[in-house]
């Protein structure tokens, strides 16, 4: 922020204090409906102060000052500001008129879309069927509120999985909004592509299908095709058609995408790219891999200049080139793009996890599994001489660690638990400038300029106060100290300890097309030695065959028929050590490690070793 700009503030600050509510609260509107948050944020923070002044702190007055002031913070990225703010307009609502009237679903509604944003979805739900179960009794079944209520639940129902509630709650929604507005209504076209998601997911191709080009058809009029609400439908039809298959179709969905979108959205923006970045893969798909490539150099370079280098939209258009130019057999441009991929796994982790959803920190951690899946297939053949390749491959398998969503928002819920009250502490502020960090890298780069932040003295902020903070041993390992290089982790191993990662890569060579080839690092605790390869056997025969007759087999004999196949070649390398930790992949997910039984000892693993297995 320039220095004239925050006089200027300053200025506002004490010229304005004087002024009433009311005329504070005009303000607060008419910046709001001109889409500048941030001058509207430092009205509406006065106003509350005001109205609190003027009324009370059991007024409804107050309480809407304060709902205002939430749904700025929400649209300024303060999210946990948010949260705290709806909640104390919730509590004034109930204390002032109970809690048996539209205003207060109201607020019960904007909390559920503030968990939504955030893709909380299971805490989105329980407000929306709060509001929904008031709404009900207060309204009854048959209005647009009501109906509004039904979609909100039927949706998250659907992002949770829980598919004959997503089914139930949105098709019931369709029937009100059907009587009450009739099918000539976008809502309802909009609830029809909702309903066509759930269908899609469960795989019933026709209805799916159906719901999909019924809603469309209705949105094309009502909102016109270059509405996002139509564009979304038309990506995920695309989708459909292409899960199915039908290549061909899919391919013809999305070139009409972006002939829309170019024109009204030009090429650089996001949803143009959005259809770029799928044309792209269906043409991979296709076995297309000069377009493969031509147009993943496009979504690559644009998503550059859009967006700030860490944003994991770049990463994944990383991986698409990565894999292109492993299906051409050009493994050093390919290991350059892995490289660069999981450097900005490195800085996704440290900046952008405190304010990024589960479902988002999930695709992180998905889109890396399937890059150190990559790097193996690669390097595979050349890890066994090649002390460099293996360095990094343990070292891609510690950040893979580290991406670990449950870990990371297990310890995340236990630091909130301990530390997240209604006042403040370093842990709050940390918190609160941590998720504001993150969300402002997210933005593209034209909108941070808009936003009048400065990203530095905010990062100052949460890099001077975790120092303070990291003197608590729970956030120092939950945040502050992450190791990505062997050597750092290797020192954090006992003598009795030992780390083996199970590799599994495809080797896309010509003198091997097609092998599938497993592989263990071994790193051992309390040695100077590198982390040792060892080549497991012939992969195809592991997945084809023994894979298929363990899982056929009788659990009570399976531990000691397959031991020497799954273990054996591993046995020799932690020979002395107590406790093994497993980074498993491919097929040995599902192998039931502390069973294998070692016929020479007469123990089982899980009698043999403490085994902590990822």
């Amino acid at each position: 922020m320039k220095r004239t700009t925050l006089l200027l503030l300053i200025l506002f600050t004490f010229t304005l204090y004087s002024q009433s509510y009311r005329e504070l609260n005009n303000r607060v509107q008419n910046y709001f409906s001109q889409g500048q948050f941030g001058i509207a944020m430092v009205f509406a923070e006065q106003a509350a102060e005001q109205a609190k002044k003027e009324f009370g702190e059991s007024d409804t007055n107050y309480a809407k000052a304060l709902n205002n002031l939430a749904m700025i913070y929400q649209r300024r990225l303060r999210f946990l500001d948010a949260e705290r703010t709806f909640l104390k307009t919730l509590k004034i609502k109930e204390k002032a008129s109970g809690a048996m009237n539209y205003s207060f679903t109201t607020t019960l509604v904007n909390l559920g879309d503030l968990h939504k944003s955030r893709k909380n979805y299971v805490k989105a739900l329980e407000y929306y069927m709060l509001a929904e179960n008031i709404d009900k009794q207060i309204m009854g079944t048959e209005n647009e509120v009501y109906a509004a209520d039904l979609a909100n639940i039927g949706r998250m129902s659907f992002y949770i999985d829980d598919i004959p509630n997503a089914i139930n709650y949105i098709a019931n929604s369709i029937k009100i909004r059907e009587k009450v507005r009739g099918k000539d209504d976008a809502i309802y076209a909009i609830n029809q592509i909702s309903l066509a998601d759930v269908f899609a997911k469960t795989g019933d191709f026709k209805r799916a299908d159906s719901l999909y080009k019924s809603g469309l058809k209705i949105l094309t009029y009502k909102v016109g095709t270059p509405h996002p609400a139509f564009l979304g439908g038309l990506r995920q039809l695309a989708m459909l058609y292409k899960d199915a298959g039908n290549l061909t179709i899919a391919d013809s969905l999305i070139f009409n995408g972006l002939s829309i979108a170019e024109p009204r959205y030009t090429k650089k923006s996001q949803v143009f790219l959005d259809f770029l970045s799928d044309y792209a893969t269906i043409k991979m798909m296709q076995g297309d891999l000069v377009k493969a490539e031509e147009y993943g150099i496009e979504v690559y370079q644009g998503l550059k200049e859009l967006y700030d280098g860490i944003n994991p939209a770049l990463n994944r258009a990383t991986l698409h080139l990565a894999k292109v130019f492993f299906r051409q057999g050009r493994m050093d441009e390919a290991g350059v793009m892995l490289a660069e991929f999981f450097g900005r796994c490195l800085d996704i982790r440290q900046f952008l996890y405190p304010g990024l959803p589960v479902p988002d920190i999930q695709e992180v951690e998905k889109e890396a599994q399937e890059a150190f899946g990559l790097y193996n297939s690669i390097y595979m053949t050349r890890m066994g001489s090649n002390d460099e390749v293996r360095h990094l491959a343990f070292n891609n398998y510690l950040i893979l660690s580290s991406l670990h969503p449950g870990k990371f928002w297990f310890a995340k819920t236990k630091l909130d638990g301990a530390y997240l009250t209604e006042g403040e502490s370093d842990y709050v502020f940390w918190l609160r400038h941590a998720e504001y960090y993150a969300g402002l890298r997210l933005l593209s780069k034209k909108d941070l300029v808009a936003w009048n932040e400065s990203l530095d003295t905010i990062y100052n902020a949460v890099s001077s106060t975790a120092p303070l903070l990291a003197k608590d041993t729970l956030f120092s390992s939950t945040y502050y100290k992450l190791n990505f290089e062997w050597e750092e982790y290797r020192k954090s191993l006992t003598a009795d300890e030992a780390t083996v990662v199970i590799l599994r890569g495809e080797v896309n060579t010509g003198e091997y097309p097609g092998e599938i080839a497993y592989a263990a690092l071994v790193l051992k605790g309390g040695e100077n030695d590198d982390p040792e390869l060892i080549m497991l056997k012939n992969g195809n025969d592991l997945e084809e065959k023994v894979f298929k007759e363990y899982m056929k087999s009788d659990k009570t004999t399976r531990g000691s028929k397959y031991f020497e196949s799954l273990f054996g070649e591993i046995d020799a390398a932690v020979a002395g050590k107590k406790k093994l930790h497993f980074k498993r992949s491919g097929i040995y997910k599902d192998f039931e490690l502390e069973l294998l039984f070692d016929p020479a000892k007469g123990k089982t693993l899980g009698q043999l070793y403490q085994i902590f297995s990822e």
